[in-house]
């Protein structure tokens, strides 16, 4: 996301987050994969290869790679590619021609439309499809190493452009960081090392003003993926070395269900890329995985669902909120979320490979030999339409709050403000307990207004009127002495 001070996350060909002020968080669906042919990879390998971005502008601001196209990869050069991994890839037509896949994708085909043309663009590696107006699926295959490969002259001086105007403290600490280094490997991991100890993960950054490179990286101090990705590839550009960042996903929810994995927008990332001269090859390296490791060893859906956790806690292990992770999915709503989004799917699947003859076998297997398009259009949207009302009158029905749930929500909304936020998993008497020990000033009060509260949601007890207004007017003393 670039151009606002508010985005949304999601893929754009435009990484500018120096512009960016807060992200709102998308739940949507970008895309689903079923791995065909070799291991399902780990969630901090699922990195899915979008747009690669080579124009550094201004600041943090970076561009999409001017599109020269040729055809795919030499065949002579897939025989000799090992341990590959084939992905068959259901994508929506949001995307214009981008087509995500996992690193490095050397071999495409379009199940749907077998006279699309998949392109490779030279020297960088990426895929592009041509505009669609439906779904379409991909088989892709791709191999875990990056092919080796020789940059000209000029693509030297195009993927070093735009470091050459540090400013003075820019400068300072690139030296720093420089010192005693002989290969862009050395400079990258001493980088890295100064991000891991300075930086922290957030998804409310400052706005930056004035010369972006320096107010992120000597006072902000902290961002999301883009700031990281964004800073880092200057900083190698600027040490002499090219590099360039990479837009698309990371991470995924493996389907348990129908064995796919879903790729949602909260799973948007971008990371960099450096050109090695002792490897002949494009190095990844994501600055955000040494900031925020737990974004990348969750992924983003399960991450960005917890971050608040996250940040508040002192728990840093891997295990543990893998762990939490594991507990939510047993949730009977997530377990609901994928069951709907594996029937959205096969009916996708069915929707592109059911044409117009499948449609007459059909309905001659059940003994109707000529039916008109007319017809089978009144039959559909009779069938939407029984199908809209059962959903209306089954799933979506509101359950109402009750009073005390009204009033323990007003409770901790009001609180927000004083810094005293409600866990997701946070039961009301912990939560009161909790304010109690962070204001002992008042514990008192808080405590017995625990009691009451606790007794009008848990007993049988049924307070009076005169009894409930009391309750609120114990409440409003609290607020007071906040205040106060």
């Amino acid at each position: 996301p670039g151009g606002s001070s508010a985005a949304t996350s999601g893929f754009s060909e435009t990484v500018d987050p120096g512009s960016v002020s807060g992200i709102a968080l998308s739940d949507k669906v970008a895309f689903r994969v079923k791995i065909v042919k070799g291991p399902i990879p780990s969630l901090s390998k699922m990195y899915w290869r979008g747009a690669v971005l080579n124009k550094n502008t201004k600041g943090l601001k970076w561009k999409i790679a001017k599109k020269k196209y040729k055809k795919n990869i030499d065949k002579n050069e897939v025989k000799s590619i090992i341990n590959n991994v084939v992905q068959k890839i259901l994508l929506p037509p949001r995307f214009k021609d981008w087509l995500f896949t996992l690193d490095s994708p050397y071999e495409v085909k379009s199940v749907k439309d077998k006279s699309l043309e998949i392109i490779h663009q030279d020297n960088i590696g990426y895929y592009l499809r041509y505009r669609a107006k439906t779904h379409n699926i991909f088989n892709v295959s791709s191999s875990p190493n990056s092919p080796k490969t020789k940059l000209t002259i000029d693509q030297i001086s195009n993927n070093t452009r735009g470091a050459e105007s540090l400013t003075p403290k820019v400068a300072s600490l690139l030296r720093r960081l420089q010192a005693n280094t002989t290969n862009v490997e050395q400079l990258a991991y001493n980088i890295l090392e100064y991000f891991s100890k300075n930086y922290a993960y957030t998804l409310n950054p400052p706005e930056l003003g004035g010369n972006q490179l320096e107010s992120f990286l000597l006072n902000s101090n902290e961002g999301f993926c883009e700031h990281f990705a964004a800073s880092f590839a200057v900083l190698i550009r600027a040490g002499g070395y090219p590099a360039r960042l990479v837009a698309g996903f990371q991470g995924g929810e493996v389907n348990k269900y129908d064995g796919m994995i879903t790729v949602k927008d909260r799973d948007a990332h971008a990371w960099a890329e450096v050109w090695s001269e002792s490897s002949q090859s494009w190095l990844r390296y994501d600055p955000t995985q040494v900031v925020a490791p737990l974004r990348i060893s969750l992924g983003g859906q399960a991450y960005h669902e917890m971050i608040n956790d996250i940040l508040n806690s002192d728990q840093q292990d891997q295990n543990y909120w893998l762990e939490q992770r594991s507990e939510a999915n047993l949730l009977w709503l997530n377990q609901l979320d994928q069951i709907l989004v594996t029937l959205s799917t096969r009916w996708t699947q069915f929707l592109i490979d059911y044409d117009r003859s499948k449609q007459i076998k059909l309905f001659e297997r059940l003994g109707v030999k000529k039916i008109s398009p007319y017809l089978l259009i009144f039959i559909s949207l009779i069938v939407f339409l029984v199908f809209y009302f059962w959903v209306k009158s089954n799933v979506f029905k509101r359950k109402k709050i009750s009073g005390i749930d009204k009033f323990l929500n007003n409770i901790y909304f009001s609180l927000e403000k004083y810094e005293i936020s409600k866990k997701w998993n946070e039961s009301p008497e912990t939560y009161f307990n909790r304010v109690s020990e962070k204001y002992p000033d008042i514990k008192k009060e808080v405590l017995v207004l625990k009691s009451k509260v606790l007794i009008y949601k848990y007993s049988s007890y049924v307070y009076s009127k005169q009894e409930l207004n009391q309750i609120k007017l114990d409440f409003k003393r609290i607020k007071n002495n906040l205040r106060s």
